[in-house]
């Protein structure tokens, strides 16, 4: 809330990430879209 409210890019509610996402994995994180990629390979 305080991101969108400063106009701060930001990734928030990602509910399944800790079940998806494990050590070592690389993603990249697109804060002004809001969206999380997991980088394959």
């Amino acid at each position: 809330m305080v991101a969108r409210e400063l106009g701060i890019p930001a990734v928030v509610g990602c509910g399944n990430a800790t079940t998806r996402l494990k050590t070592g994995d690389r993603v990249i994180v697109d804060g002004g879209q809001g969206v999380v990629h997991i980088l394959v390979g």
